[in-house]
């Protein structure tokens, strides 16, 4: 997808899930009574692309949490990459966090680096490549779209658009197993959403990366999504895509949108 010369991971040919979450409930922290979700039921298949609709404060961001291993599984179980994620060690999680790429819901870049340093950033730390190869993949992928005259700024100094194109680099660093998207059309500009359509179409002909987009909004994108759902409070269920449809046609559109459609030249 990116031409970053990292290799992809090496993906079972036996995985049938990406996600699998059966009946489980999670806790940010050990003593709590009370538990971020109850007897959640979710899952992603491989290969599968899955949109998944809520509200602001619907507990979108809490289920990223939760599949990054940041919550604590008290019950049920949860699965990723068919490896439990019930107390998962260290190593365990590295691998994991390895497969996925994510887009937070605000891009968040690391404040004090660059934009060059944001993107070396897991490929020193992570990938544990040497600073000359990660300057160097850094290099070619700013020049390939064409943001070198951005690459000594730092957060502060740009636009949400451009935190999100970053953002969005980033976390197809290692062209990941599953690629987690939360309300990435949010704040784009017309230039915004024409990079990410651009990128979604790529990955609708990526053979081993699943795509999971959580939005607050009902976003349609032509030939991408597999299944649609829908977070409330009762638990995630699977919706007809007529349902998003509806929803969007009763929203306000993001620049050069219709119904059913993205932004096109």
């Amino acid at each position: 997808m990116l031409n970053t010369g990292t290799s992809a991971p090496i993906i079972s040919s036996q995985e049938k899930y990406s996600i699998l979450i059966k009946d489980a409930s999670f806790l940010y922290h050990l003593e709590d009574e009370v538990p971020v979700f109850r007897s959640l039921d979710f899952e992603v298949k491989t290969g599968e692309n899955v949109f998944l609709l809520g509200n602001s404060a619907s507990g979108k961001s809490s289920l990223v949490k939760a599949i990054m291993g940041l919550l604590h599984l008290s019950s049920g179980s949860y699965e990723a990459f068919e490896k439990n994620m019930k107390d998962p060690s260290v190593r365990t999680l590295h691998t994991i966090r390895r497969r996925i790429g994510i887009l937070p819901d605000r891009g968040i870049l690391i404040n004090n680096l660059s934009v060059q340093g944001n993107l070396a950033f897991p490929l020193r730390f992570i990938a544990h490549y040497s600073k000359q190869r990660s300057m160097e993949i850094v290099a070619g992928i700013l020049k390939e779209h064409d943001l070198v005259s951005i690459q000594d700024c730092l957060p502060f100094e740009l636009s949400i658009n451009m935190i999100k194109t970053i953002g969005l680099l980033r976390a197809l660093l290692f062209e990941p197993t599953l690629l987690i998207l939360d309300d990435p059309m949010e704040g784009l500009d017309a230039e915004g959403i024409k990079f990410f359509q651009m990128v979604f179409e790529q990955l609708k002909k990526s053979p081993h990366t699943s795509v999971l987009m959580l939005s607050s909004k009902p976003v349609l994108i032509p030939g991408l999504f597999d299944r649609f759902c829908e977070i409330t409070p009762e638990g995630i269920r699977s919706v007809d895509r007529s349902r998003i449809e509806e929803l969007q046609a009763a929203c306000m559109f993001y620049p050069s949108e219709r119904p059913g459609e993205y932004a096109k030249e």
